[in-house]
């Protein structure tokens, strides 16, 4: 076969060329051809490396690839060039047409025939491989992309990855018909994917379901009442006696259980659970039966774990009806003057676990004289402690109040806005400033930062859900995190609650858990975290069902 019948295959088979010269100049795969077949005559000569040198000239100049050991035989055509790759022991038959990117590989590294033989009038499409010592039978067809591994019989046609026979002699084959009993890669891997995703789906099934059990155990001990302690039994960690928040009056502890923890009163006489000695650890019982199998005390620095956690003053001028810590008897005041608080905590953070401070205080005078005294303890406390995070919870009537507890050292700051719900508000705290509350968080936010102020919203004062969440969707709008608290009553607050607002009613275990859950997906939204916080209620988590923390 001389050179001009390759010219002519490639006029015959390409319509792009449009003359013999433009065919001879312009056609990378005619040039490999050319060059293949001169290797070849020479790597039959026993003129190894000089085929070899021509065949690497033929791969640096047309991007082709082919073993000058190759068997080609005549009318063979190669589109484009680029990329294709033919074995030292391929066998080309007549007729033969290939496009860019086919490959004639081997799967053996034996000196033997290790490469496909292919027959006359086969055609290979596009980035097509074809693989091991195998037959192509003559006037078969290989599609685009296709990976063959197994012989093909006569006239057939073969497509995808592995190959399957579509048709022979031009009828279609069963679907099941194939070259190659070699399994898919891409769907083996697609199935090993779905395995591990449904499997994933299921443990974080089963871990939500566990966080939203501990979740629902926890709503029952904040909704309920004290834990009944042996009288015989001795604590292991002093209690806690608070003047603040929802355990004003009440001397508690700290339980911790299944990755949560709540401060509940305790008592040697009374409780609606028993806390049972259990070899090291503890069960606290309810009715009893067991209601959580393990539970552990926690220590407290000063009234929270972590954190020195002071009030400055119960008394309160403002007299908001929820509010108890005004009405502790006087054996209950503790009189922290604000040296006494700073030697305290410069004392506790010896303290293992001791890494933050909180201080708030209720205003026996004036807003403006409580929060300069609330701004010396942080002074005192950032001198002596330049690392230890702090955070304020004041009642301010100006926004130069909010700045000056920033200079003074403070990180964050809560300020409470109690309840979303307006009338509710100027009937239990009637002496407080509505507006004045939203003003002031505002203007938290651009001096401390967004996630690092916090508002107390109340449920049970007799708000509906739908207010409490505009409540939510407020504050996080202009970068302040609510914390939903169920309100607590007792001897101290009962009465002047229904003076106010009539009868209360006990907060629903799955209310609050609702509630919760819906304010996480708006914290989510606003791109807001308790996690940010690192003082203050967020960061104890013993008063309140915390998203991310208790609901995730």
């Amino acid at each position: 076969m001389s050179w001009k019948d390759d010219v002519n295959t490639v006029l015959e088979r390409d319509p792009a060329p449009r003359s013999f010269g433009e065919a001879l100049m312009f056609s990378p795969g005619l040039h490999a051809i050319f060059l293949y077949r001169t290797s070849h005559r020479l790597y039959e000569k026993g003129q190894y490396k000089l085929a070899r040198a021509i065949n690497y000239a033929s791969r640096v100049l047309t991007g082709t690839d082919i073993h000058p050991g190759a068997k080609i035989g005549k009318g063979f055509f190669i589109d484009h060039a680029t990329g294709v790759v033919i074995g030292e022991t391929a066998e080309i038959g007549d007729n033969v047409s290939i496009f860019q990117g086919v490959t004639l590989g081997g799967v053996s590294t034996s000196k033997e025939k290790r490469h496909p033989t292919i027959g006359n009038d086969v055609v290979i499409g596009s980035n097509a491989t074809v693989l091991g010592n195998i037959i192509i039978g003559a006037g078969s067809k290989i599609g685009a992309g296709s990976v063959v591994v197994k012989d093909v019989p006569p006239n057939s046609t073969v497509v995808g990855v592995p190959g399957k026979v579509i048709k022979v002699d031009g009828r279609k084959e069963a679907p099941e018909a194939t070259v190659a009993p070699l399994p898919d890669p891409l769907a083996h891997t697609l199935d090993e994917v779905r395995r591990a995703i449904a499997g994933l789906d299921s443990r974080l099934n089963d871990i939500e379901e566990r966080i939203m059990h501990t979740a629902d155990k926890k709503a029952t001990l904040l909704l309920s009442g004290p834990v009944k302690i042996p009288q015989d039994m001795e604590l292991p960690f002093r209690a806690s006696c608070s003047t603040a928040g929802p355990g004003a009056g009440s001397t508690g502890i700290v339980l911790a259980f299944e990755g949560t923890r709540v401060k509940k009163a305790v008592s040697r006489d009374r409780g609606d659970f028993e806390l049972v000695p259990n070899g090291g650890t503890y069960s606290l019982c309810r009715d009893g039966e067991v209601f959580i199998e393990e539970v552990k005390i926690e220590p407290v620095v000063f009234h929270a774990p972590e954190q020195a956690f002071f009030n400055l003053d119960n008394r309160c001028i403002y007299g908001c009806s929820f509010c108890a810590s005004p009405l502790l008897e006087e054996s209950q005041e503790k009189g922290h003057t604000p040296e006494k608080v700073m030697r305290m905590i410069v004392e506790a953070h010896h303290k293992v676990g001791f890494d933050a401070v909180a201080i708030t205080s209720g205003v026996p005078d004036t807003a403006e004289r409580t929060v300069e005294r609330i701004a010396e303890v942080v002074r005192g406390v950032r001198e002596a402690l330049p690392s230890v995070t702090i955070g304020v919870e004041p009642y301010i009537s100006e926004m130069e109040q909010i700045d000056l507890l920033k200079e003074a050292g403070a990180d964050e700051i809560k300020l409470n806005i109690e309840t979303y719900d307006r009338g509710i508000f100027e009937k239990v705290c009637g002496k407080k400033d509505y507006d004045l509350i939203l003003r002031s968080i505002e203007h938290a936010v651009e001096v401390f930062g967004r996630g690092r102020v916090t508002s107390n919203i109340i449920i049970g004062l007799g708000e509906s859900d739908e207010n409490v969440l505009q409540g939510v969707e407020h504050l996080a709008e202009i970068g302040s995190v609510a914390t939903l608290r169920a309100l607590r009553t007792n001897n101290m607050n009962r009465n002047a609650l229904a003076s106010e607002i009539g009868s209360v009613r006990p907060v629903d275990k799955d209310r609050l858990l609702r509630l919760v859950r819906a304010q996480k997906d708006i914290l989510e939204r606003h791109g807001l975290s308790t996690l940010t916080f690192e003082t203050m209620c967020n960061r104890c988590g013993c008063c309140d069902i915390v998203p991310f923390v208790d609901i995730r």
